[in-house]
């Protein structure tokens, strides 16, 4: 739980900051600025993250009793995931 937390304030924290970059730079820019595509990334790899964890979390959480894991995802998903 925590660390969804952590993600979702990074995130928060990444889009805030981006929006303060924004205002300072310049709006006559023809191409996307460097630190915006820096920002980008960021987000999405947080994003990644965040989604990840949620996962491993349900795996964590999942039932003691004994009962079985969803049938998804397939087998490999996290051997292709990781590719």
């Amino acid at each position: 739980g925590e660390k969804i937390s952590l993600g979702i304030t990074v995130l928060l924290s990444l889009t805030v900051f981006m929006l303060l970059v924004a205002e300072i730079m310049p709006a006559t820019s023809d191409s996307v600025p460097l630190i915006a595509q820096y920002f980008a990334s960021t987000m999405i790899i947080v994003g990644l993250s965040v989604v990840v964890t949620v996962i491993v979390l349900q795996y964590h959480h999942h039932d003691p009793e004994g009962g079985k894991m969803p049938k998804w995802p397939p087998r490999d998903f996290y051997y292709d995931l990781l590719l």
